[in-house]
């Protein structure tokens, strides 16, 4: 239940993120329309003579500014005593092929215009800035009839001409409360021509401010992506079979590369001079290819609900499309551009269909990844929409994919987190079939490092202990009681094992093989521990028969042999199948003794090289039984009956 709470906060705070990033930049457009706040331009002038820069960061210089169709004038041109005839006045922001003249035509995209704005501000002596985004293609610009810099060449034909993407920041001390601002642009490699972004207007600190924050973000958004990118084909690298790994970087890569080509432009601001056109073909070639990284993607994640015959048409669909950017200019490729997008919505839709199938059948991480991508969708459509002009708030598709990053990152934890959960349980798992005390031999360096053949030679004292006639005894129950009782009679003697510091090597049908180390101190340690864990072996065996009435299970009785010597504690098997063990004449020997005590009718039987090791023997009733030829060895030994199994009996530890 707090997990699922956790789920919820989590989510309800990446909703807020969501309509921070989506809504607060039009609540700022809106502020600019409240009351006090500058109206648009309105025939070629703005005013903004009321208007306090003190309270606001910048302001647009949005409106209708003069236009003059394929003339390029300058501002000797307009200080005539006959000034050029306008063509009409034109809305910035926007391309001048919208433009509608007095007879009813519009003009064509490849051409040369200028622009004309006369703003009254509040203050003669105070240095202004303008923040100039993006202009297409190149443009040319005088603030009162002095030279500013501008981006590219401008010029009347395509020779004359060379586009430029550059952002800046432009300021400026007007010396009188009207200022003009003349702009001449050319355009013979876009299909939108002219002051296509609006330019904004503020004091030189606050634009410089607001410029660097914008850049500030573009960086910190971009590098975040990169990182993510690097990361996850890291991922790939080390987890070949994780190939949602290398999507998404894939993914992460083509965003941040295209995050140089929009906004501020960062690699222009790095290399001022990059070519305008391989920009252009950059930009669109990391859309056309999100797509098939996307399905690659979902259908790695999520096979069963994102079908895999999708990414085989978006991988065609996306290479028809990069071929003529491939080939074209930017003129000619970029009449496509509408067509894929269509395509693009498409595929979303299909994507978010197939992300709450996802959710609704509870795959791990569906939901975050749905919000994610929910969230970069939103961002998409925003964006077609703000290139195509029909809105007017900003290009915020990185900040929605930042978003998807962050889903994703948090699924990836999850996944390492229960990853590792999944792990530690398995080792405890493991640990059940081969105790740590046992791994700490033959594989030093973690579980990882087991290998055919580690081995290890120790001297150990081995015990042995089989119940008497057990198949007998087994021929009257059924499998599943035979089952139920031999756990019931493990879980009895394993506890004495461990209390006297021993560990449980193997079951073998209806017996135990139980080792006792030195554990760091002398032999004299193993062997004590051992008798003692026979004898308690042995009480627990009274108590467990004392249930037998109760639990319907039969009384038995059981043997134990104890003996100590040099083994090799190791693995044998082959490539897919092995198993732990303990080999040497010493294992061969415990299980001779416990053998024994049946025919010699002990309950116990210990080797001289036990007793020999005991500080006070007589406290365990030893019994000499005499000199016995033990099968595979050629010289005797001696061994005793132990006798103390009397539970009252204070043994000690």
């Amino acid at each position: 239940m707090a997990f699922q709470k956790n789920r919820i906060w989590i989510r309800t705070g990446f909703l807020f993120i969501f309509l921070f990033f989506f809504l607060y930049p039009p609540v700022c457009t809106a502020k600019g329309r409240t009351p006090g706040q500058p109206a648009r331009a309105v025939n070629g002038v703005l005013d903004l003579s009321a208007f306090n820069f003190n309270k606001t960061d910048y302001v647009t210089l949005d409106g209708c500014w003069e236009f003059y169709w394929n003339r390029l004038l300058s501002p000797m041109d307009f200080s005539s005593p006959s000034p050029p005839p306008k063509t009409g006045f034109m809305f910035v922001p926007q391309s001048w092929t919208r433009y509608h003249s007095p007879d009813g035509g519009r003009p064509d995209s490849n051409g040369y215009a200028t622009y004309r704005l006369t703003v009254i501000l509040p203050e003669a002596d105070q240095t202004y800035a303008l923040n100039i985004l993006y202009m297409a293609t190149a443009y040319k610009m005088w603030i009162n009839g002095r030279p500013v810099p501008g981006n590219g060449i401008v010029g009347t034909s395509p020779s004359q001409s060379r586009p430029q993407s550059f952002c800046q920041d432009i300021s400026f001390t007007p010396g009188t409360p009207k200022c003009e601002i003349i702009v001449q642009v050319s355009n013979f490699s876009h299909i939108d021509a002219g002051i296509v972004r609006s330019i904004k207007l503020g004091q030189y600190r606050q634009i410089r401010r607001h410029f660097s924050f914008t850049k500030g973000i573009g960086v910190f958004v971009t590098g975040c992506t990169f990182a993510m990118s690097v990361y996850h084909f890291l991922l790939f690298y080390f987890r070949r079979k994780e190939i949602s790994h290398f999507y998404f970087g894939l993914i992460c890569f083509l965003i941040s590369l295209r995050n140089l080509t929009i906004g501020v432009t960062l690699i222009t601001q790095i290399f001022p001079n990059f070519s305008w056109e391989l920009l252009r073909k950059i930009m669109v070639l990391c859309l056309y290819f999100l797509p098939p990284a996307f399905a690659g993607f979902l259908s790695s994640v999520f096979p069963k609900e994102f079908s895999k015959k999708i990414y085989k048409p978006c991988v065609i669909f996306s290479i028809a499309y990069a071929i003529p950017v491939l080939i074209f200019p930017t003129k000619i490729f970029w009449h496509f551009i509408p067509t894929y997008d269509v395509a693009v919505l498409g595929f979303g839709l299909y994507a978010s269909i197939s992300l709450v199938r996802a959710v609704k059948r509870h795959r791990e991480g569906a939901g975050y990844i749905l919000f994610g991508f929910t969230v970069f969708l939103a961002g998409v459509i925003n964006e077609i929409l703000y290139s195509e002009e029909i809105i007017r708030t900003g290009d915020f598709m990185p900040l929605g994919f930042l978003i998807l990053i962050l889903s994703q990152a948090i699924v990836l934890a999850m996944q390492s987190a229960q990853t590792y959960a999944r792990i530690e349980n398995l080792v405890c798992v493991f640990e059940k079939f081969v105790p740590s005390r046992f791994l700490s031999r033959i594989a030093k360096q973690g579980i990882e490092s087991i290998a055919i053949g580690n081995a290890e030679n120790d001297t150990i004292a081995v015990l042995f202990c089989d119940i008497r006639s057990f198949t007998t005894l087994s021929e009257n129950m059924m499998p599943g009681q035979v089952l139920t009782f031999l756990n019931s009679f493990f879980s009895a003697m394993s506890a004495p094992i461990h209390k006297n510091h021993g560990f449980i090597d193997k079951f073998i049908g209806d017996a135990v093989m139980a080792l006792f180390d030195a554990d760091g101190k002398d032999l004299k340690h193993c062997a004590e521990n051992a008798v003692r864990a026979a004898v308690e072996m042995h009480r627990a065996l009274t108590a467990f028969n004392a249930e037998a009435d109760a639990s319907l299970h039969p009384r038995i009785d059981m043997g134990i042999g104890i003996h100590i010597g040099r083994v090799v504690i190791g693995t044998v098997g082959t490539s897919d199948r092995m198993d732990s063990t303990v080999l040497g004449d010493t294992v061969n020997i415990a299980c001779r003794l416990e053998t024994l005590t049946k025919e010699k009718n002990e309950k116990i039987i210990v080797s001289s090289n036990i007793v020999d090791l005991l500080d006070t023997p007589h406290e365990f009733g030893l019994n000499q039984r005499g000199r016995l030829l033990v099968k595979g060895r050629t010289e005797p030994i001696l061994i005793y009956g132990v006798s103390d199994t009397n539970p009252d009996t204070n043994i000690g530890n």
